[in-house]
């Protein structure tokens, strides 16, 4: 963020606060914190048969002569796809979460005009986060 000077303070907030970007003990802490609950290798080996069946659902994509630009037909929508599905999210939820992510990467790659967007998108990610947090603590399942 060095690199891009003045930035809407808002959005430089929020990125801080991010463990991406967390330096130091504060970074050592919430990496301990997470490792112990369900990111463990152990633990988080229960999500592979969940990533397997996405990237062989995106495979099925790929023509039969198997050429393909890899990113958008492979690589573009499997992380959001993973983090719904490990998050417990629902599949009708992809499409909303994947922009929202889109919107922040945007403004975090440079793209002109994506600063205002990914302020916003950032408190509709907390609000999916948190919606999704409090219906899961109602109706606890298998997932994060």
């Amino acid at each position: 963020m060095e690199l891009m000077p003045g930035l809407d303070p808002r959005f430089v907030e929020r990125r801080q606060k991010s463990l991406l970007l967390r330096d130091g003990p504060d970074h050592l802490r919430m990496r301990r914190i997470a490792s112990k609950s369900s990111f463990s290798p152990k633990k988080s080996g229960r999500f592979r048969p969940v990533m397997r069946a996405t990237m062989e659902r995106l495979a099925d994509r790929v023509p039969a002569n198997g050429v393909c630009d890899a990113i958008p037909v492979l690589t573009h929508e499997y992380p959001t796809r993973v983090i719904i599905n490990v998050l417990g999210g629902s599949e009708d939820e992809i499409e909303a979460f994947s922009g929202l992510v889109e919107t922040v990467l945007n403004a975090m790659t440079g793209v002109p005009g994506a600063i205002e967007e990914a302020v916003d998108a950032h408190g509709e990610l907390d609000d999916f986060i948190l919606q999704l947090i409090a219906e899961k603590r109602a109706h606890p399942g298998e997932d994060l």
